[in-house]
């Protein structure tokens, strides 16, 4: 007897190749779902940040913060949506050419597409709900910093701000 071994650690060894794979493609699975939420988010914080002095604007007039963070998230989920249809119905495509490298899980088993469409979907809303909060609450600010005011009783009272004004000539 020259490689004595227990039971446990042929076993271990055995499935060391699946082990190896399963922790490879964990990996990149976290390091595309941090990409994915680090590019929804900049997109729409970039979004935002253009969209400062008009959210400034409703907020003035008297809009609400939560319509407006709720404009932002609905306006920044449209491509993620669109995104995760997309891809719920290529791995649904692709499910049956990949049932060699699925262990004990049939391609037809919903859960593990469910969970990676739910987590996918949760980070997307707060990809998008960080600038938008991030955004009613600066908006805010600079409103009052501005000075604006927003009509409180008559509906013909004009719009007034304490900014010096700038005439043509």
């Amino acid at each position: 007897l020259v490689e004595v071994q227990s039971l446990r650690e042929l076993i271990g060894g055995s499935w060391a190749r699946q082990r190896f794979d399963a922790m490879l493609f964990g990996g990149f699975a976290v390091l595309a779902l941090l990409l994915a939420g680090a590019g929804v988010y900049s997109v729409v914080s970039f979004a935002v940040r253009g969209r400062t002095r008009e959210m400034g604007m409703r907020m003035a007039l008297g809009v609400q913060p939560v319509a407006i963070l709720r404009l932002i998230v609905s306006e920044g989920m449209a491509f993620p949506l669109i995104g995760l249809a997309a891809g719920a119905a290529g791995s649904l495509a692709v499910a049956r050419l990949i049932r060699g490298s699925l262990y004990q899980v049939p391609p037809g088993d919903a859960r593990v597409p469910l969970t990676t469409l739910v987590l996918l979907l949760v980070v997307s809303v707060l990809a998008c709900y960080l600038p938008a909060r991030r955004a009613t609450a600066s908006t805010a600010r600079a409103t009052v910093a501005i000075g604006f005011t927003a009509p409180h009783t008559s509906p013909t009272r004009p719009l007034t701000s304490n900014a010096p004004t700038q005439t043509t000539t």
